[in-house]
């Protein structure tokens, strides 16, 4: 359950990442680009945070701790900064409005799809193989 947690976490950090410095083609664009952020950046935290506390008897306990802070104060930081910033007499610090998507390219959905389960049962069939 807490390994569930801790990806909803990092799917949830690199989604907050991404759509801070990137627009998305689709839908299936932003999920794999906050999965893959996700999980770089929760697992470098983890293990660096873990590597700072190689003294203690259980570091990645502390680590996973302090990600979950680190992410759960990221991901309010929005809520808070509204607090923090009063907006000046004449509205002028109201962020720019884009959308978040680009107008999709031209092509097929249902390749996309294919690709997508062509390479789930490329790794299905390589994690038989390697755990027989």
């Amino acid at each position: 359950m807490l390994a569930l947690i801790y990806l909803g976490l990092a799917f949830c950090v690199g989604d907050f990442l991404c759509r801070r410095f990137y627009r998305f083609v689709s839908v299936p664009h932003r999920c794999a680009a906050a999965i893959l952020v996700g999980l770089l950046v929760s697992s470098w935290f983890t293990y660096l945070v873990g590597l700072a506390f190689w003294r203690a008897s259980r570091p990645l306990l502390w680590a996973n701790l302090l990600f979950f802070v680190a992410s759960v104060a990221l991901l309010t930081w929005p809520k808070w900064k509204r607090k923090l910033v009063k907006p000046s007499e004449n509205g002028t610090n109201v962020g720019r409005v884009t959308t978040s998507y680009f107008a999709r390219a031209e092509g097929s959905g249902l390749g996309d799809w294919l690709l997508i389960i062509g390479y789930v049962v490329l790794l299905d069939d390589v994690c038989l193989l390697h755990f027989r």
